[in-house]
């Protein structure tokens, strides 16, 4: 896959590119699109340069470790997991041994003949059938390695030689594991979890449960391979197969299978990417550097700023995610939430159709629980109680009742909040001003004025930047609890 500027990095003319993309020009430098480098037997991913050279080879590795990542990907299989168990060095006292030891050959039997699929491809990812890997007497390929192939009763036939990866690649398709893998990764990138290995050590404590488990989910899979296969290999099947499945919705567990899933359901860490375009279409605006400027510097998204250490990646130092939480990660998002519920919350509150609010629709900021001498205002609790629900709906997908508890916490959360708070105001401890940079407010002709938002029109909104009753700061403590929340800063399916 290329755009007009990669093209031309790889030496790529008009005519090597698919008929069906229409003519070649400067048009196409947004988009990507299929094309053939001339003179090279493509195979998929497997032929790209950068996938080589993040799984390098060297001169006594011969491809091995871009075979092992070949059958993780493409195949279902670890083959390090054959390798788990005590290892006797004397086993390893013969002639070649992986070729001729027991203890080596479980793992180079399998893994041998893959890496004989690479051996028109150097150690920096190039291909040049005439400077391949030979061997000292002129003969391709290794003769201490086990001929190339798919696996030793799956031989690469020499004519394919030349063209070796190509001949691998359309080997593995055809193979059954190749529908298990995408099951693998799909399962992997939906619900955060791996999927589960056979336990090899019958000599464990819990090895009953962990075999019942593996058992069970692998019949899961296979069913959900076929499916997959057999509707032609359509993504869509396979992530509504695994989306319906027990291991993913704890709904669709039976009593009989719920013992051996273990944990089930979605808790996926969601990448600092996926928070950043979830903060943006929930509140309506992104958390950026500059709120003037919301096309600039995402903290999120930013390697400069926040980026690496919410578990993200800058494809160079750091290239894999880091999907369990820790003490910077947590503080980052609190950080978000008390940051966004300020620049929210007056904004919001700025619009004068209720209609067009996205957090606010049922209630202003006069809307106070109780009088000045403390007796309640029932059309202003109910509709402060309503628009806590709308908030669970809006921000966490809850669907809840408004007598359910966790609207009850929240409201408790709003009223203490605000009783503090108006208590501090009327003892002029604290400002009826809102903090700058919470105000919704326009800007003057001098640009010093700081609202929030990406626009400010005076027929559609109206200045908030005095919170006398203390019910704006009221509202943004509520969205800083919101927003903190597990279900907000994690991917998951919950129970409501």
């Amino acid at each position: 896959m290329v755009n007009s500027f990669s093209a031309k990095s790889y030496g790529i003319t008009e005519g090597a590119f698919d008929a069906s993309i229409g003519d070649f020009n400067e048009s196409h430098r947004d988009g990507f699109f299929v094309a053939k480098i001339p003179g090279i037997p493509h195979a998929g991913v497997m032929s790209e340069i950068t996938w080589l050279n993040v799984f390098p080879s060297t001169q006594t590795n011969r491809n091995r470790h871009r075979a092992r990542k070949v059958m993780e990907f493409f195949l279902g299989t670890d083959i390090l997991k054959l390798g788990e168990r005590p290892l006797d060095s004397d086993e390893a006292l013969v002639l070649n041994p992986t070729k001729n030891s027991p203890a080596c050959t479980v793992c180079h039997y399998i893994m041998d003949p893959i890496a004989g699929g690479f051996q028109n491809w150097d150690f920096n990812g190039r291909f040049d059938v005439t400077k391949s890997y030979i061997n000292r007497d002129g003969t391709t390929w290794y003769t201490d390695m086990e001929l190339p192939g798919l696996s030793l009763k799956e031989q690469m036939p020499l004519k394919e030689y030349s063209s070796s990866l190509s001949w691998l690649a359309k080997a593995i398709v055809k193979d059954d594991r190749f529908a298990l893998s995408a099951v693998h990764i799909l399962y992997k990138g939906l619900t955060g979890r791996s999927a589960l290995f056979e336990p090899l050590d019958s000599s464990e404590a819990d090895y009953a449960p962990k075999l019942e488990a593996y058992t069970f989910q692998k019949g899961l899979f296979d069913e959900i391979a076929k499916t997959f296969a057999s509707d032609n290999y359509n993504i869509k099947t396979l992530i509504k197969e695994i989306i319906l499945s027990p291991l993913y919705r704890a709904k669709s567990a039976t009593s009989e299978n719920s013992t051996i899933l273990g944990s089930v359901g979605l808790g996926k860490l969601l990448t600092p990417e996926a928070l950043d375009r979830k903060i943006t279409a929930i509140l309506g605006e992104p958390w950026v550097w500059d709120r003037a400027r919301p096309e600039g510097r995402h903290y999120l998204t930013d390697s400069d700023t926040y980026k690496t250490l919410y578990g993200g990646i800058n494809n160079l130092s750091i290239t894999k995610r880091n999907g369990e939480p820790n003490g910077i990660m947590v503080n980052l998002q609190m950080r978000m939430a008390n940051q966004m519920s300020c620049n929210v919350s007056a904004y919001d509150f700025s619009y004068i159709d209720q209609s067009a609010r996205k957090l606010f629709p049922y209630v202003e900021p006069s809307y106070s629980p109780t009088t000045v001498d403390d007796f309640e205002i029932p059309q202003a609790v109910a509709a402060i109680k309503k628009n806590i629900v709308h908030l669970h709906k809006h921000i966490l997908g809850e669907t809840l009742e408004v007598d359910d508890t966790e609207i009850t916490r929240t409201y408790e959360l709003f009223e203490s909040v605000w009783r503090e708070g108006r208590t501090h105001v009327q003892d002029e401890n604290e400002s009826s001003y809102l903090n700058w940079a919470c105000r919704a407010q326009q800007r003057d002709e001098s640009g010093k004025e700081y609202f929030s938002g990406a626009d400010f029109n005076t027929t559609t909104h109206k200045n908030v930047t005095q919170d006398e009753n203390y019910i704006v700061r009221a509202w943004s403590a509520v969205l800083t609890y919101l927003l903190s929340d597990f279900s907000f800063v994690y991917e998951h399916t919950g129970s409501r």
